[in-house]
């Protein structure tokens, strides 16, 4: 594995997973696939793969349409299949790489994203840009506890979970990893090892705290909850808050493009009612403006979110075009809609595409989702 060369890891999640994260001290670069994973390969002349059981059926598939791939490395349990390396045996059988010293501007990752959109866009991500973001959010928030448990139920190749791993590195946690999210999973890792900080997306927070089998679970060891990547009800986070009551809660907006964090709502921000569906205010490495077609607007009127700092990543992956219309002026353009209050406190409304406007009247769709968010059953 050379300098610069790509390596995506398709796993599901499973505890050899996080050693992908590793490679980058020898120089290599990580790709995070999505279910779009042939295309990713190609698009960024992939030449090493690592896969466990999961994906082990396709691996013949995968090698006939990433032509520039040539070496595959089993990370399961299962029969080792043809034509791979086990990466036990690597191990055994080669002494420890040197240190490539990578750091600072040069290439961590690439991470694909957008897929629901159009053609998949590979995301460039520095060293540096990771760092921002986890630096900058620590400041805000004390994102992760000091020697805590973090619990990891969501995809790695989410930037927001592969973040919070390396977060979880940074402050010395110890990780504990369930293969796939379920409640009655979730809630027992939590209970058997005493998990201090948990990440979930707002459906597995209403999944957790409404199942059956949940509701006699021990949750009193939470200290941190963090949650983001889509809007959460009302009514939903009064009834997290009621039930993890030990919980801080602290919401987190961004994107793959900004590694991850752009803005943050505190755990003191919980206490006030008029905050509950903001998404807070600029973390500490990050400056968010509110924009028309022409210059920036006034508080409360809304306008494209857009963000600066050193969190903005290089690039997409040779995608020229669609990265200097991103980066225009210095700032990521997230195509995100929203308003800014007198207090610096971003909302969200929806995404540009998802706004309509009949009879020239502005409508979200965010809003019609929120109407129902109150019940269990949505």
């Amino acid at each position: 594995m050379g300098h610069g060369s790509r390596w995506p890891v398709p796993f599901r999640f499973s505890a050899p997973s996080s050693s992908r994260h590793l490679p980058g001290s020898c120089g290599a670069v990580r790709v995070c696939v999505t279910t779009e994973i042939a295309y990713s390969l190609a698009d960024c002349d992939t030449r090493v793969l690592l896969v466990d059981d999961a994906f082990a059926p396709v691996i013949g598939e995968l090698r006939e349409r990433a032509p520039d791939l040539a070496t595959v490395i089993f990370c399961g349990d299962g029969p080792q299949p043809d034509g791979t390396l086990h990466y036990e045996q690597l191990l055994a059988d080669n002494p420890p790489a040197p240190d490539a010293r990578r750091g600072g501007g040069d290439l961590y990752g690439v991470f694909y994203t957008g897929g629901t959109t159009g053609t998949p866009k590979g995301v460039m991500l520095s060293h540096d840009n990771l760092l921002a973001s986890f630096m900058g959010s620590t400041i805000t928030a004390g994102l992760l506890s000091d020697g805590g448990r973090l619990l990891h139920a969501a995809p790695m190749f989410h930037l927001a979970a592969g973040s919070a791993w390396l977060g979880g590195m940074f402050t010395v946690c110890t990780h504990v990893i369930v293969p796939v999210f379920t409640p009655a999973v979730v809630a027992a890792a939590i209970s058997e090892h005493q998990v201090t900080d948990v990440l979930l997306v707002p459906t597995m927070i209403q999944m957790l705290i409404d199942a059956p089998e949940t509701a006699a679970a021990d949750f009193t060891s939470v200290r941190r909850l963090i949650y983001g990547a889509s809007p959460i009800s009302a009514a939903v986070l009064d009834r997290a808050r009621k039930r993890l009551e030990s919980a801080a809660f602290i919401q987190a907006y961004g994107m793959t493009e900004l590694a991850p964090v752009a803005t943050l709502l505190i755990p003191a921000d919980h206490q006030d009612p008029a905050l509950t569906q903001s998404a807070g205010r600029a973390a500490a490495h990050a400056e968010i403006a509110v924009v028309g077609p022409d210059d920036e607007l006034p508080r409360g009127q809304v306008g494209e979110v857009i963000v600066r700092g050193d969190n903005v990543m290089a690039g997409y992956w040779n995608k020229p075009e669609q990265t200097a219309a991103a980066l225009r002026g210095g700032w990521m353009h997230t195509g995100d809609a929203g308003y800014l209050d007198d207090r610096g406190y971003l909302f969200i409304v929806d995404r540009l595409k998802d706004m309509t406007a009949p009879r020239g009247a502005l409508l979200y769709s965010r809003l019609s989702r929120e109407e129902f968010g109150g019940y269990s059953w949505v």
